[in-house]
């Protein structure tokens, strides 16, 4: 027998993650609709050939979760999140003022290499694991998106600042070309 269904899907992030489902559900010639806005599906299936497991399991081979059970989470640490981002933010922009001239104690703390690489590091951990762990699935999944390009570019910067640092030199790529 047919049904309508409308399920949410967890991981969606870009176009690209929203085709990757789509196409998870063409493997099976079900047509569905992705709405990438909304985080969901919708989708008409026979229950008789199709099960809804077997398109979770089908939907999570290609990176993502269809949730088939409306759980809500106890815990939510978007504010969380965005509370560190705003602090991290703001101690960026006070460290920036010391390179404008202004010299006073508090800015040339905030300039300390060490200081910096510890503030690099909860934003890296805090804020970037999440688009490290979706880089990690586009990977494993042979699909590279703009997850996998943010995750790749601030590991790189964040490797290099860390050579920089215990080089001991600021400009050292400016000393290297001279």
């Amino acid at each position: 027998m047919e049904k309508k269904m409308r399920l949410k899907v967890e991981g969606m992030f870009c176009a690209h993650c929203s085709k990757s489902v789509g196409e998870a559900f063409d493997k099976v010639g079900i047509k569905a609709n992705v709405n990438l806005a909304k985080n969901e599906v919708v989708f008409v299936y026979d229950d008789e050939k199709v099960s809804l497991i077997y398109l979770q399991r089908l939907v999570k081979k290609a990176g993502y979760t269809l949730v088939i059970t409306d759980e809500k989470r106890k815990i939510n640490f978007s504010w969380f999140i965005l509370g560190l981002a705003g602090v991290i933010l703001l101690i960026s922009l006070l460290a920036m003022i010391g390179h404008m001239g202004i010299h006073s104690g508090f800015f040339h703390a905030l300039n300390n290499g060490y200081f910096q690489l510890s503030v690099a590091s909860v934003a890296l951990i805090f804020l970037g694991t999440p688009f490290i762990i979706r880089a990690y699935k586009e990977i494993r999944f042979r699909r590279f998106g703009m997850d996998f390009l943010i995750s790749f570019a601030s590991l790189i910067a964040f490797a290099l600042s860390i050579f920089t640092l215990i080089k001991g030199e600021e400009n050292y790529f400016h000393a290297v070309s001279m």
